[in-house]
């Protein structure tokens, strides 16, 4: 069997600088370096992959294709036996981020030469990246044998709790620490805390309730949190059905800190329904917890003696301090409860001082504005706000909302408008700069909004920042803006653009796990939630753009990958339509999934006919398939009736091609329902440019503008040329002049 070439003593003298300079990521020196052994020794494979390697890091953007090729010249002269070059070319990879070829070539590189521990830790971490658990505990358990130490033990332990082994996990952690002996340091006292509550952690998915709570009685001196310490206790607690034990410990939380939401559900769910709101007055007196005083306000009878005081008592402070938030404390009552409230504010703005009355007329508008329930409430909502305006014209809390009303219902031009003006008010406010921002967007006025982003996102190079930034809102905004005006292009850039983010974020996870490891909590806690990534709702509305512009260009077989990603999350806005997806390529089982992950929602409207359809050619699948189908499959009985099941169920039909029932849906949708700007845009979008449909646009269009003739559903496009406003004025005084 032919053999790598062998090396020269100063070819492998030169190569362990080079190593040394790529540590150190001094990558001008080292192509220097790697240039220098190349005119002496033109054919040494080493050399070459540093260089390319050297060449790549120098300049990313235009050199991946060179180093490329370069590499394939040193992986054919090692005659693809060196298990340097394999790991040079890993290197390469990761840097590239492309790390599933970064495994394959450090798995070839270890092949040839297995004792190679630090190069078995990166392949560990790549394993644990690409959520290969088993063979990640592989490695773990190489390593630990090979090289017996602190890292290792506790990279494997935690290899155990990935792969689920949790017994075999904590009978590890015992005997790691009877091995520790009393320490100052405070980075060992930082680790033995974590290491103790990831232990925590490993009890309570073993279920091992008792036992967590003997381990963390013995294990406090360790703990530094205090309140995670006790959450986990309070877990165990109630999971033993231990509720008197729960409260004191409760307690002692709230005092640290009294408005937390997640402590007061669980006082809820442990204290009789009868003695609750009486418990959540005694706290809002005992801790002056503002939560607990709204609480009992929301829970409390409109009748009880009890409500009115109570209700005055939280709103009068907010109200004669001028807090623009009031309403916003209080907006999960009844429109009952909201409405005494109102009546209440209204009594009194004669009495808060001269500089608060503007902030009443807010309160009311918001109370208003946000009652489904009146018909003309955007008009009442805009005289509150045009009279607090009128009291006091610089106050920008009422503009803001005025802007944010109008928006709301359809008002676009007139809140754009507003929207300049509050920003030639308060040019420093970078909360103005999001509102107009966004109103710019809304009204197809892409380019103005870009400009007026930069002011606050800054540009590098020359090159504006605004989607680094302010990445999924201004990418969605965007996107949902060009839609609107036709740049179906853009569009689609804008939606890729998300997906592209969220790879990116993922892939920057790599950088923490190899040296992570003295934070196992953190690190544990870290993983799943980038693992759950697909569960961002911003993801979810790009994979169903981009799927829906699949099926409309008739490209589903070249959109299986983008319905994958949904297939990993639990976002029913993306795996509705990546079940139609997966249906139309004739793929059963991830199409099913998609389906049942979906069947109890008004998404499943949108997957039923493509499932039915792929069920109807059942016979056609793979015998081992059928059973399985036959078995989980569940038809959609009940009828679309709310106005977002009837649009769902005709997005499906369109889907497959079903014209004539889908029109039928959307009309019956826009006849049978009254309902907001945002959800009448939704369907006009759809109508009008996602369909392709000449038919629907002509007929769902007509009749969503003949039904809500204020709605400004068509925008008003961007001026061309676009001109900079700053820009436009000089030229307007120049004219004049």
């Amino acid at each position: 069997m032919a053999k790598a070439p062998t090396l020269s003593n100063f070819e492998i003298k030169k190569l362990k600088e080079i190593e040394k300079l790529q540590s150190s990521r001094d990558y001008t020196n080292g192509l220097k370096l790697s240039n220098k052994i190349l005119k002496k020794y033109p054919k040494c494979p080493d050399a070459i992959a540093w260089k390319s390697y050297f060449t790549y890091m120098k300049n990313p953007t235009e050199n991946k294709e060179e180093a490329l090729n370069m590499f394939k010249g040193a992986v054919v002269l090692s005659q693809m036996k060196s298990a340097s070059v394999w790991k040079i070319y890993g290197l390469l990879y990761k840097e590239m981020q492309d790390f599933p070829n970064s495994l394959k070539c450090a798995s070839l590189s270890l092949r040839l030469n297995p004792d190679d521990v630090a190069l078995l830790n990166e392949i560990a971490s790549l394993n644990l990246y690409s959520k290969n658990y088993p063979e990640f505990l592989k490695n773990t358990q190489e390593i630990f044998r090979k090289n017996p130490n602190s890292f290792s033990i506790v990279r494997y332990i935690f290899a155990l709790a990935m792969a689920k082994k949790y017994d075999f996990s904590n009978d590890t952690c015992d005997k790691y620490q009877q091995g520790w002996k009393p320490t100052t340091n405070d980075d060992d006292l930082l680790f033995r805390s974590e290491f103790c509550l990831f232990r925590c952690i490993l009890f309570i998915r073993n279920n091992q309730y008792q036992e967590c709570l003997d381990f963390i009685d013995k294990a406090k001196i360790h703990i530094r949190d205090f309140e995670l310490m006790t959450e986990n206790q309070i877990t165990c607690l109630r999971a033993l059905n231990r509720n008197e034990e729960v409260l004191p410990l409760l307690k002692e939380l709230l005092k640290i800190y009294p408005e937390n939401g997640d402590y007061f559900d669980i006082l809820e769910s442990i204290t009789p329904k009868e003695k609750y709101i009486d418990e959540l007055i005694i706290l809002k007196d005992e801790i002056k917890s503002k939560y607990a005083h709204v609480r009992a306000l929301e829970l409390m009878d409109i009748n009880d003696e009890r409500f009115k005081p109570l209700l005055e008592s939280h709103l009068k402070p907010l109200l004669v301090k001028g807090a623009p938030s009031a309403y916003m404390t209080i907006r999960e009552m009844s429109n009952e409860k909201l409405n005494i409230a109102l009546e209440y504010a209204l009594s009194i703005i004669n009495d808060v001082p001269i500089t608060s009355v503007p902030i009443v007329h807010l309160f009311a508008a918001h109370v208003i504005g946000y009652d489904k329930t009146r018909k003309d409430g955007l008009e009442q909502a805009l005289e509150h706000l045009n009279t607090g305006l009128k009291h006091t014209p610089t106050c920008i809390e009422l503009l803001a909302w005025k802007i944010r009303f109008l928006s709301k219902h359809g008002r676009i031009h007139e809140a754009m408008d507003l929207a300049r003006q509050l920003r030639e008010d308060d040019p420093n406010d970078r909360n103005t700069n999001l509102l107009l921002v966004k109103v710019l967007f809304l009204g197809g006025k892409r380019k103005e909004a870009e400009y007026e982003a930069i002011l606050f996102s800054g540009e590098e190079s020359g090159k504006p920042l605004i989607y680094e930034t302010q990445f999924n809102i201004y990418y969605l905004q965007s996107g949902f803006s060009a839609l609107r005006c036709g740049d179906y292009e853009f569009a689609q850039k804008m939606y890729k653009g998300i997906l592209t983010h969220f790879e990116n974020y993922r892939k920057n996870e790599y950088n923490y796990l190899g040296w992570a490891w003295r934070r196992p909590r953190a690190l544990l806690e870290m993983i799943e939630t980038i693992n759950t990534i697909e569960n961002n709702s911003s993801m979810a509305t790009a994979i169903e753009k981009l799927l829906i512009f699949a099926i409309k260009d008739k490209k589903q077989a070249e959109s299986k990958e983008i319905a994958q990603r949904a297939l990993n999350g639990i976002e029913p806005k993306a795996l509705y339509m990546a079940c139609v997806i997966f249906a139309a390529n004739k793929i059963p089982l991830p199409a099913l999934r998609c389906y049942l992950k979906v069947l109890n929602t008004q998404y499943a409207f949108g997957a039923a006919p493509a499932m039915k359809k792929l069920m109807c050619e059942i016979n056609s699948f793979d015998q081992k398939v059928q059973p399985i189908l036959t078995e989980l499959y569940k038809p959609l009985e009940k009828e679309p009736l709310t106005y977002s099941e009837l649009m769902y169920a005709g997005k499906g039909h369109w889907a497959i091609g079903e014209k004539a029932e889908a029109k039928k849906l959307l009309l019956k949708a826009t006849e049978e329902h009254d309902v907001s700007f945002k959800e009448a845009l939704e369907l006009y979008v759809f109508a009008s440019i996602e369909s392709g449909e000449e038919d629907l646009k002509t007929e769902i269009c007509g009749k969503l503008k003949e039904k809500y003739p204020h709605f400004e559903f068509d925008p008003e496009g961007e001026q061309t040329p676009f001109v900079p406003p700053g820009q436009r004025i000089e030229e307007e005084e120049e004219k004049k002049e």
